[in-house]
C-alpha cells in the first residue's frame, strides 16, 4: 500500500503551442499493488490508484483520476537478462468539481526491457514498448510505439538518482492524419531516510512535435514528491 503527495511548477500548463501560461500543482495519490511469482521466469502484478489534481492559477483543469493495470512478465533465459511483458491497463478522468467522467481509456501494452548493472552501484536500463488503446472519446484513440533509456545511481545506501529519457511515437486513429513526436528527458534525486518513506526531487522536459502543428508544444516540469509504503 502507498500514498504519494507533490508539488510542482509547470512551464506550459495547458501544453500549447502559442502564449504559454505557468501554474503550479499539487497532487494527492492512494493505492495498492500486489505482486506474486508464478514461477522462476514469470511474475504477475496489478495496481490501483487514485490521484487528485489541483491547479493554483487555472482551477478548471482541476480532475481527478483512476488507474488500474495488472499483466504478466516474463524472463526466459533465450532473452539473456532481457523482460518480456504484457499488460492491461485502464484509466478514468472525473472534472475537479463536479466529478463528471470527460475521459475514459481500455490500453494492451507489450513491453521488452532490459537492465545491465555495472555494479551494485549502478547499472543502466533500455526498452521498447508498444501500446493500442480504446477511448471515450474516440478522437483521443491513439497508438503509441516506444523506445526508452535510462541510468540509475545508488549513490548511498539512501540516496540514489536517475537520469531517464523516453521517445515516442503516436498514431491518432480517430483524428485523421495526426501523428506526434514525443521526446521526454529527466532527471530525479531520490533520499529515503527510512524504508518506508523517500522524498525525491524531479526535472522534466518535453517536446512535442505533431502534424499539423498546431499540436506542437515545449514544458518544463519541477516538483518535490514525499512518497510512502507499507510492504507486506
Amino acid at each position: 500500500m502507498f500514498a504519494e503527495t507533490s508539488g510542482t511548477f509547470t512551464s506550459n500548463v495547458a501544453l500549447v503551442r502559442r502564449d504559454p501560461q505557468t501554474d503550479e500543482f499539487f497532487v494527492a495519490s492512494g493505492g495498492a499493488a500486489f505482486t506474486q511469482r508464478l514461477g522462476y521466469n514469470v511474475r504477475f502484478d496489478s495496481a490501483v490508484r487514485l490521484s487528485l489534481y489541483r491547479y493554483d492559477k487555472f482551477r478548471e483543469l482541476d480532475f481527478q483520476s483512476v488507474d488500474a493495470s495488472g499483466g504478466f512478465a516474463w524472463a526466459p533465459p533465450q532473452l539473456r537478462g532481457a523482460e518480456a511483458s504484457v499488460r492491461y491497463a485502464f484509466t478514468e478522468l472525473t472534472t475537479g468539481s463536479g466529478g463528471d467522467e470527460f475521459y475514459r481509456n481500455h490500453a494492451l501494452l507489450l513491453g521488452l526491457q532490459k537492465v545491465v548493472p555495472f555494479s551494485r552501484a549502478h547499472s543502466v536500463y533500455f526498452g521498447v514498448n508498444a501500446q493500442w488503446s480504446w477511448t471515450e472519446p474516440a478522437v483521443a484513440e491513439r497508438e503509441e510505439y516506444v523506445a526508452f533509456a535510462g541510468y540509475h545511481l545508488q549513490a548511498t545506501r539512501r540516496i540514489d538518482a536517475d537520469l531517464f529519457y523516453r521517445y515516442g511515437r503516436y498514431a491518432y486513429t480517430e483524428a485523421g492524419d495526426r501523428r506526434d513526436n514525443n521526446h521526454s528527458l529527466s532527471v530525479t534525486l531520490r533520499y529515503a531516510p527510512v524504508e518506508w518513506a523517500a522524498i525525491s526531487a524531479t526535472s522534466f522536459f518535453g517536446i512535442n512535435r505533431a502534424r499539423p502543428d498546431v499540436f506542437d508544444y515545449d514544458v518544463w516540469n519541477g516538483g518535490v514528491t514525499l512518497q510512502m509504503a507499507v510492504r507486506f
